[in-house]
C-alpha cells in the first residue's frame, strides 16, 4: 500500500516555497538596485589665481631659445 499525503500538506509547502521564493526575489532585485545605483561625479572647480595675461609673460620670459 502506498502513502498517501493529504492535499493540504502539499498546499502548506508550495505556499511555504512561494513566499521564500518571494523574499529571494525582493532581496535580489534590492540588492541590484543598490549595486547599480551611481553617485553623482562632482569635480571641483580650480580657481583661476592669475590672469591669461600672467601665463603668456611667463612663457615669453622662458629661458629656452626661440627659433
Amino acid at each position: 500500500m502506498s502513502r498517501h499525503l493529504d492535499d493540504r500538506y502539499l498546499w502548506i509547502g508550495f505556499g511555504i516555497f512561494f513566499v521564500a521564493a518571494a523574499y529571494g526575489i525582493r532581496y535580489a532585485i534590492t540588492d541590484i538596485v543598490q549595486l547599480t545605483q551611481l553617485e553623482p561625479f562632482e569635480i571641483a572647480a580650480k580657481t583661476v589665481t592669475e590672469s591669461p595675461e600672467d601665463c603668456t609673460s611667463t612663457l615669453s620670459a622662458s629661458p629656452l631659445p626661440v627659433d
